[in-house]
């Protein structure tokens, strides 16, 4: 790649302008756009780092049309606000040793014109390149001053789901309600008109993709459904008196207790078969190696269920000593 680096722009919308305008200080750009074609397409594919600006729904069609057409060397990258489904169509269509970073700039126009560039955050995911390539749009990136977040698609497509298709969802469910701004109101009530605005300034493709192509937005969708009918419910019929006694957990708390104790029984009694085998082997009874790896393992599984890794350590420093000593 030149000092001066070519830039492809496929899709020429309100974020393809952003983007043009963004980059063009750090090279030439070239931009095809089905309805403002400034370039033909196979001038604008003759560049170093190419983005496809266009809807999720187009994503498909877009690499098929490009795919014979690309020089080897070409950064092929994407702008979607989900990754699953363009990272599968990019790998499907696209040469098999083509250049791809998956990216999903977390700002638009409207948060530019509110914030600016500087300083805004921008998920990307490696999916075929060279540290080499990936050194080259980073470099980019750094000159834009944008926060790098590394992620994989599937992870992304994960949060975004809460994050992105949720926050929209209810956008445009409060666009529905015709709200506007009134005398007598809270500051709670000003940021629902916020999410409200921002939201319906995109386009309803933009919509329907983040809900449809995201594989993780149908099921919050449906538990915000669910959710909602049992606050109407509890509205209708006033909350309902928790049904536990102090004495029902209690007997629960016994349920568990007397399940650990078995448990920890079964434990040992492996434990005695490995002694007998360390014994007939003549292997040391104490692996210290062994011991970190659990302990590792410990670590991690208590952080997962909330639980400090202090305590579960203690109780399976405890434990370990117990296991030795029927290992003897």
């Amino acid at each position: 790649m030149n000092n001066k680096p070519i830039f492809g722009i496929i899709g020429f919308g309100r974020f393809g302008k952003l983007w043009a305008q963004a980059i063009e200080p750090f090279g030439e750009v070239k931009i095809f756009d089905k309805k403002n074609k400034k370039n033909s397409l196979l001038d604008t594919l003759n560049c170093d780092i190419l983005f496809l600006l266009v809807p999720i729904s187009e994503i498909e069609s877009i690499c098929k049309k490009i795919a014979p057409h690309l020089k080897p060397s070409t950064i092929v990258i994407d702008a979607c606000s989900v990754k699953t489904y363009p990272v599968k169509m990019m790998k499907k269509w696209l040469p098999s040793k083509q250049p791809i970073i998956a990216t999903h700039p977390l700002f638009g126009p409207d948060s530019i014109q509110t914030n600016g560039l500087a300083k805004q955050k921008i998920v990307i995911s490696t999916i075929r390149t060279t540290g080499k390539e990936l050194e080259i749009f980073k470099s980019l990136l750094k000159k834009l001053h944008l926060e790098i977040l590394k992620t994989t698609p599937r992870e992304h497509d994960k949060q975004m789901a809460k994050s992105q298709a949720l926050v929209h969802l209810l956008g445009r469910a409060l666009a529905k309600l015709h709200l506007k701004p009134q005398e007598i109101s809270t500051p709670d009530y000003h940021a629902l008109m916020q999410i409200n605005n921002m939201v319906n300034n995109d386009t309803w493709e933009l919509f329907y993709d983040m809900q449809k192509k995201n594989p993780y937005a149908k099921n919050i969708r449906k538990l915000l459904i669910v959710a909602l009918q049992k606050l109407e419910n509890t509205i209708q019929e006033g909350p309902k008196k928790s049904k536990h006694t102090i004495n029902s957990l209690r007997k629960k708390i016994n349920i568990l207790d007397k399940e650990i104790i078995e448990t920890i029984s079964k434990r040992l009694a492996i434990v005695e078969e490995i002694g007998a085998i360390k014994k007939q082997q003549q292997l040391k009874i104490k692996d210290s190696t062994r011991e970190q790896k659990l302990h590792n393992l410990h670590e991690t599984l208590a952080k997962k269920k909330h639980i400090d890794p202090k305590t579960i350590h203690h109780i399976f420093t405890l434990l370990m000593k117990e296991s030795r000593r029927a290992q003897l």
